[in-house]
């Protein structure tokens, strides 16, 4: 895909009532300016996996959607390390 104008862009996560801000320039800010989602496989799976309530360990480093689905599913109640 080309270019986007813009270095930052914030779009809503397809799916969830989360907001995720990123640099539509990179190759995981494309996914997600143009599918609204990166790896949908893996958040089907942490959204399956990860009961309200629950803590659970996130040792990615990249953008934060993963650690923002994972505070999502867990809610108030769990944690996110």
């Amino acid at each position: 895909p080309p270019n986007v104008a813009s270095a930052r862009s914030v779009t809503t996560l397809r799916g969830l009532p989360l907001e995720i801000e990123f640099d539509p320039n990179e190759y995981i800010g494309r996914y997600l300016y143009y599918r609204g989602i990166f790896e949908e496989p893996v958040v089907a799976a942490i959204r399956r996996w990860a009961p309200p309530g629950t803590t659970v360990v996130d040792v990615g480093a990249n953008l934060g959607q993963h650690t923002l689905v994972l505070a999502h599913c867990v809610g108030p109640q769990g944690r996110v390390i």
